[in-house]
């Protein structure tokens, strides 16, 4: 774990207040800076190897910020793999303190929808063979490289004829802040298929049916954006994704400085 915050040009002046994460792959700051509260998140090596596209988050970031949908991108300095966002303050609405708004699966449902109906140009698409090649190359095993194969395989029908909207790809209670909600971390985010996003929410939080009912109801609002013939078969993609992922931000490989 890094105790100081590195380097930045332009914020050579910023106060640390306290730390707010340290994952397998990144670390991140609370800094005070001009009279204001800014976010720094410095990469670890695993975020590189697992093949995260940090351009492209924050190309995303600022298409999202410009609709009221995530945190202000501030700056990004790749040599050092350091972002630097402002502040969102409130709670996270999976805090059991406060903060978790009334009927959330439905609300969250609707704030996905709000993700979805944008389109930019000059964003990231999410290709599933390349992630699943990354994360099973990072995990180093033979199982690993297996499911890839199978995963990569399933996506194919999937993705096919898919939306190629804005998707968050890690849209958990945890990620959302404050009211009327707004989405954070967006480091997974890419063009992709809303469905990955619902079926994303109902195997993190383990919905029950009256849950995954609220959820898609919020999403479909009067009409749904797609058929949701394939959210099922999106479930276990996501199941089988996320056990990938774990395997590969778990491996074991540790690098000097992660």
């Amino acid at each position: 774990m890094r105790d100081a915050m590195p380097p930045m040009p332009g914020y050579e002046s910023a106060r640390v207040l306290r730390r707010l994460g340290a994952g397998p792959l990144a670390d991140s700051w609370l800094v005070a800076h001009a009279e204001q509260q800014l976010v720094v998140r410095q990469d670890r090596p695993r975020a590189a190897r697992i093949g995260l596209d940090r351009d492209g988050e924050f190309r995303v970031l600022r298409a999202a910020h410009r609709h009221g949908l995530a945190p202000e991108p501030l700056a990004w300095e790749p040599q050092r793999r350091v972002l630097v966002t402002r502040f969102l303050p409130g709670e996270s609405w999976d805090r059991q303190d406060g903060g978790v708004p009334a009927d959330p699966w439905r609300r969250l449902g609707a704030l996905l929808r709000r993700v979805h109906a944008l389109a930019p140009g000059g964003l990231p698409r999410f290709r599933p063979a390349m992630v699943l090649e990354d994360y099973a190359r990072a995990a180093g095993t033979r199982d690993a490289r297996a499911m890839a194969r199978d995963l990569a395989g399933r996506s194919e029908g999937l993705y096919h004829e898919a939306p190629w909207v804005l998707c968050h790809h890690d849209p958990h209670l945890g990620n959302v802040i404050g009211e009327p909600g707004v989405l954070i971390d967006w480091e997974y985010a890419a063009l992709g298929h809303p469905l990955f996003d619902l079926a994303f929410v109902i195997e993190y939080h383990g919905l029950d049916d009256a849950a995954g009912s609220a959820l898609l109801a919020g999403w479909a609002g009067q009409s749904p954006a797609v058929s949701l013939d394939k959210l099922e078969d999106f479930r276990e993609f996501v199941a089988g994704i996320n056990d990938l992922w774990a395997l590969a931000v778990n491996s074991g490989d540790e690098q000097p400085g992660d």
